[in-house]
């Protein structure tokens, strides 16, 4: 005997960030996908996407139905989704500060009222942020690095100037 649904079933497909390797003070554009999977329409469905404390939402763009939350969240009111019917919110999202750890996690969870399939309803997506300026270069990752944020002064955002070159010792 084969079953099938017969409500909507909302995933959160994916949250993707372009560029997805920034430096703290830098900006990137996130982008959460959504997808109604079930045989029925989605309505009266509520999206909540949790940022790291280490991150802050710039602009939701053409996202009037999104807002900030409570805390460092957002929260998007899906509307109506038929079935099949994929809806992308995007973002602009800034590292405000250095995290503790250079892989950051985004979550989203929509709550789509009778939905049936509860396992798919939340999904995350990583940001690698790099301390970029904190004076330390970082092997591999990091050109140079000068210990402030000035741009032109032989080390900007992490790179060398051309025109210029870095010893090892100071970076």
């Amino acid at each position: 005997m084969l079953c099938t649904g017969t409500a909507p079933d909302v995933q959160v497909t994916s949250i993707t960030f372009t560029p997805s390797d920034i430096y703290t003070g830098g900006a990137t554009s996130m982008q959460v996908t959504l997808t109604n999977l079930g045989p029925a329409m989605a309505s009266n469905s509520v999206t909540l996407i949790d940022l790291p404390s280490t991150m802050a939402y710039v602009d939701g763009g053409e996202e009037p139905d999104c807002f900030p939350g409570s805390g460092n969240d957002l929260e998007c009111d899906t509307g109506v989704l038929d079935p099949n019917q994929m809806v992308t919110y995007t973002f602009a999202i800034l590292a405000v500060s250095d995290p503790l750890q250079s892989q950051q996690t985004v979550t989203a969870t929509v709550n789509a009222p009778n939905d049936y399939n509860h396992l798919n309803d939340t999904n995350s997506g990583t940001l690698t942020v790099r301390a970029c300026g904190d004076g330390v270069r970082q092997d591999n990752d990091e050109q140079c690095d000068d210990g402030n944020p000035t741009d032109g002064d032989g080390c900007t955002s992490c790179e060398v100037d051309p025109g210029y070159n870095c010893s090892e010792n100071g970076s």
